[in-house]
């Protein structure tokens, strides 16, 4: 697959969305069922634990890394008006790093290139408020 194709089929939510559900840990079925838009009990589990304390693993330092890079690599034969979804790719990573700070920059970042994307709008806004990953949170805290 050259860049090109992977940067454009970014442009569907399912394809990004099923990226991040990957990067969280899922399973392949899981990332099956938000490819073709199946809300099903894999991928509550796997956003629930995202976002709720106590219910998902801390991140995979290597499989963060080498997101990363992609998104780096991904970026450098990316348009400037399409980068949007690369930058808040990013900011979901470095969120579920528990980076906030770093976070917010690259929603920031996201929202320079297109000022309604939504992903950017949920990361920044949860970075506002101080909203870090599940994991870190611990199961007895909000």
């Amino acid at each position: 697959m050259t860049w090109g194709k992977a940067v454009a089929s970014l442009q569907d939510v399912r394809v990004r969305d099923a990226l991040i559900v990957h990067w969280l840990g899922a399973t392949a079925d899981v990332v099956d069922d938000v490819l073709v838009g199946r809300a099903s009990e894999g991928v509550h589990r796997v956003m629930d634990g995202a976002l709720r304390p106590g219910h998902a693993a801390t991140p995979d330092a290597a499989v963060l890394a080498q997101a990363f890079e992609w998104c780096a690599r991904a970026l450098r034969v990316t348009r400037s008006r399409d980068r949007a979804v690369i930058h808040a790719l990013e900011a979901v990573l470095a969120w579920w790093s528990a980076d906030i700070r770093r976070a917010a920059t690259f929603a920031r970042d996201a929202l320079a290139c297109d000022a309604g994307y939504t992903l950017a709008i949920l990361v920044a806004e949860m970075c506002a408020v101080g909203l870090g990953p599940g994991w870190q949170r611990g199961v007895d805290m909000p």
